[in-house]
């Protein structure tokens, strides 16, 4: 079993960990230049047009309820502004990262796939109620929450289908299975890559704690929110977030007061429309 430390150590010499397109990259950055002009944004998105087609893609769906046709990015900008456009930009930019073939042991990858993007849809739900997050912020925090979970099954492979055994055998969650295996979890990887990508801060701390949301040191809420909508998809059966559902201790109704009452409540007001968005945004993925 590899240790913590070793871990840490094998993540920082992998050298083809998976990276952001420039285009994302640089969209993320100039995205918090108070001086950039939408039209430089449009223009660089633009450069990269696999990142614009699938952009164009995703607005157009049913899921934006868009009347009317967008053919460019600018005209994408109007519709989006510039926060919500740096989001569907790097959403779109994850997507490639998740591979839908195939499975280790009882996980499936595509089932990672629908979880992940039904926990984005949800957090943007719930942030829409709650008042409390950025609905956009949170469906990207949501879409790529367990970002982890892809990296050890792509990098760690005999150490991910340990960790699945375990959880199959014991009926455990993942991330205690993790730790068992070692010694941390798919949020602290999930962490480490989000930093190496120089997300905003707010990204990286819905990421690495949305299990624990007391451990984010400024954006607490997002991370609750996070973990909340990755609790209410589980209890709606939709995709696979592997093992049994982590619990939801104290800490997160300290931070964003949400009674299981309320959640089952939402749970069912949600569920006959979330997995058809799924669907609809996951299609031909």
């Amino acid at each position: 079993m590899k240790s913590r430390e070793e871990i840490a150590k094998v993540l920082l010499e992998i050298k083809n960990l998976p990276t952001l397109p420039e285009v994302a990259t640089k969209v993320i950055q100039l995205s918090d230049d108070p001086d950039v002009s939408p039209r430089d944004l449009a223009e660089l998105v633009e450069r990269d047009p696999s990142i614009a087609t699938r952009l164009l893609k995703l607005i157009n769906s049913p899921y934006f309820g868009i009347r009317g046709t967008v053919t460019s990015v600018q005209q994408a900008l109007v519709f989006l502004g510039v926060s919500n456009l740096r989001n569907l930009v790097l959403s779109s930019s994850v997507m490639d990262l998740f591979d839908t073939n195939g499975s280790v042991g009882s996980f499936s990858r595509r089932g990672l796939w629908e979880h992940s993007m039904a926990v984005g849809i949800c957090a943007r739900e719930l942030a829409k109620r709650t008042h409390s997050c950025d609905p956009e912020t949170a469906f990207t925090a949501g879409l790529i929450h367990d970002v982890g979970k892809v990296v050890l099954d792509r990098y760690f492979h005999s150490e991910f289908t340990r960790i699945v055994e375990l959880m199959d055998q014991h009926g455990s969650s993942m991330i205690d299975a993790e730790v068992a295996v070692l010694g941390m979890d798919h949020c602290d990887v999930g962490l480490y890559l989000t930093q190496r990508w120089s997300l905003p801060k707010i990204l990286q701390e819905a990421v690495g704690c949305h299990h624990h949301p007391r451990g984010a040191r400024e954006h607490g809420t997002l991370a609750a929110l996070t973990g909340y909508a990755d609790s209410v998809v589980r209890q709606l059966d939709i995709g696979d977030g592997g093992g049994a559902a982590p619990e939801l201790d104290d800490e997160f109704e300290a931070i964003l007061p949400m009674s299981a009452r309320d959640l089952a409540a939402f749970a069912e007001q949600l569920a006959d429309s979330l997995q058809e968005q799924v669907h609809l945004m996951t299609a031909g993925h």
